[in-house]
């Protein structure tokens, strides 16, 4: 699940397929025999009323979603300015976090490196949520705990945030920011760029109004759903990290984990000064 349930999904064709199959051989069979049809028309009324009920729950519960959403955005509106960023590290922090569990869970030979500091050429850093090693490659993970509802097409530099009081926020891509981090990656690494995985994670009160324009080499989800995202961008991508580069690369990340004051002052003061975004 990532975001909002659509309201239809590919492996329903499955399910309309079956409804017009048993329909027609009921149909068919009206004039031949009795048991049969009923049989036929029975089975497509199951269908259907599987794909109505589907479509209902799948509506209220974007319906839930957004009251939920609103509710949060309205506690978080009441914080006060001087706790603010408090409270959005402290999100993104128990996110990371999570995911990090998550993937630890899920996938026992994958080794997870969290908020590595990564030097520029500009003499700044860049500071990465998480990258995962593993067999099916080197994750590069962003974490966004954002309370509200996302906007436009992820082939843009710039998303909205929308707030249910009506107020909108820009969103740097996450997507486009997380290219420019295994960018950085690839030239401390020296590895193939087909090695490295975009991954997009985003905390319970977000809703994704559109996926349009996901680029193929990336992915956006839910906690729920990460382990099986980052399969399927695997699979499509088609390469795999041997053992030893698990290891190889895992120790040579580790020095970049020490956070140092002078390396978080350079990084937030690089953030400052690009567009305002939420965490």
């Amino acid at each position: 699940m990532m975001g909002k349930y659509r309201l239809f999904k590919p492996i329903d064709i499955v399910i309309y397929f079956n409804a017009i199959v048993f329909v027609g051989s009921g149909v068919a069979a009206i004039n031949t025999q009795t048991t049969l049809w009923v049989f036929f028309f029975f089975v497509a009324f199951l269908n259907i009323v599987f794909i109505v009920s589907t479509i209902r729950f799948r509506h209220q519960y974007n319906i839930e979603l957004l009251r939920k959403i609103e509710i949060e955005a309205v506690a978080e509106t009441n914080i006060d300015e001087s706790s603010r960023e408090t409270v959005n590290r402290a999100k993104k922090d128990l996110l990371e976090r999570r995911v990090e569990a998550e993937i630890l869970d899920k996938i026992k030979d994958a080794k997870v490196i969290r908020n590595a500091y990564i030097p520029r050429s500009d003499g700044n850093y860049t500071e990465i949520d998480l990258i995962v090693l593993c067999k099916q490659g080197i994750f590069v993970i962003e974490s966004k705990n954002i309370t509200g509802k996302i906007t436009g097409s992820w082939k843009e530099e710039i998303l909205t945030i929308s707030h249910p009081g009506g107020k909108d926020y820009p969103l740097q891509n996450p997507i486009i920011q997380n290219s420019k981090h295994f960018e950085q990656l690839k030239s401390i690494l020296g590895l193939k760029s087909d090695l490295f995985r975009n991954i997009v994670v985003f905390g319970d009160s977000t809703y994704i109004d559109s996926y349009e324009g996901v680029p193929y080499y990336a992915m956006i989800c839910k906690l729920e759903a990460l382990v099986k995202s980052m399969t399927k961008l695997s699979s499509k991508l088609n390469t795999q990290l041997e053992d030893y580069l698990v290891d190889n690369t895992y120790e040579v990340l580790l020095p970049y984990v020490e956070k140092t004051e002078e390396k978080e002052k350079k990084h937030l003061e690089r953030m400052k000064k690009k567009t305002k975004v939420s965490s």
